[in-house]
């Protein structure tokens, strides 16, 4: 899957922090040469559903809807489930 090694990459290296999607699509199309930025988000959002139908990681959706967007995380202990 593209982008998959990337956001592993970032998220395996800081398995405790939430990231948000702006920051590990510019960790993408800075590694990716030639990547639309547009094009990276939605190929990042791909990987990150698969992650997260795995289990790989876990997902902090915000309170408020409106101008607040999910934060995603390496899921690194049972804890974390």
């Amino acid at each position: 899957m593209k982008y998959a090694r990337e956001v592993m990459e970032l998220m395996g290296r800081h398995p405790r922090r939430w990231f948000p999607m702006r920051e590990i699509v510019t960790y993408v199309i800075t590694r990716v040469p030639d990547v639309q930025r547009d094009a990276a988000r939605q190929g990042v959002l791909r990987v990150l559903d698969r992650l997260h139908e795995c289990k790989s990681i876990a997902i902090r959706r915000p309170i408020r809807k409106s101008g607040s967007s999910p934060l995603y995380r390496w899921r690194s202990q049972k804890r974390d489930m």
